[in-house]
């Protein structure tokens, strides 16, 4: 702990292991998405308070061990991650988030996403990158929920057999409009 004199805030900087992030799911909105991270994770984190005890800013570094995902899609429940690791921070001021780096590695393939998304009164504007390497073609139909670019899936999944997936990238960017 450190009190930062010339701007009036206190910095915590925190070292933990075996942190189950499914456990704090319940503890309202802003965590229930932890609900799906069905790992043991561990690293540092480190929190800007103001003295009126508001967070201003935080920064994370991560990595976890083997265990389960499951994400919001009926198609991607309970998936095999043999670890993950993220790196990133939170502007409260700003309402921003920055993922610098996140990896999942499914034992073999991985996927790489980097990004940001900042909050404004009535949206959220959004920008990510993702790169996935070294998956299996004929895992495609595991990952690939049916109702997404579902033409485009059952054409790859049927006429696309065999080899290895190297090195493919993707750039999403948009704005989701919010209420309240």
């Amino acid at each position: 702990i450190d009190y930062r004199r010339d701007d009036n805030d206190i910095v915590v900087s925190t070292l933990f292991q075996k942190l189950r992030p499914d456990v704090f799911g319940s503890e309202g909105e802003a965590f229930a998405p932890l609900k799906a991270l069905d790992v043991t994770v561990g690293g540092t984190a480190n929190f800007r308070i103001s003295m009126t005890g508001g967070l201003k800013y935080a920064s994370f570094d991560l990595s976890s061990g083997a265990g389960k995902v499951t994400l919001p899609h009926p198609h991607l429940k309970n998936i095999d991650v043999k670890s993950i690791t993220a790196t990133g921070h939170v502007d409260v001021d700003l309402e921003r988030l920055v993922v610098k780096n996140l990896v999942v590695d499914l034992d073999g393939p991985t996927i790489a996403v980097n990004g940001s998304a900042s909050r404004s009164a009535d949206h959220t504007d959004f920008k990510a990158g993702l790169v996935i390497d070294g998956l299996p073609v004929n895992d495609f139909s595991r990952y690939w929920p049916p109702d997404m670019a579902s033409g485009a899936r059952e054409w790859i999944t049927e006429n696309i057999q065999g080899g290895i997936f190297t090195n493919g990238r993707a750039e999403l960017s948009g704005r989701i409009e919010t209420v309240g």
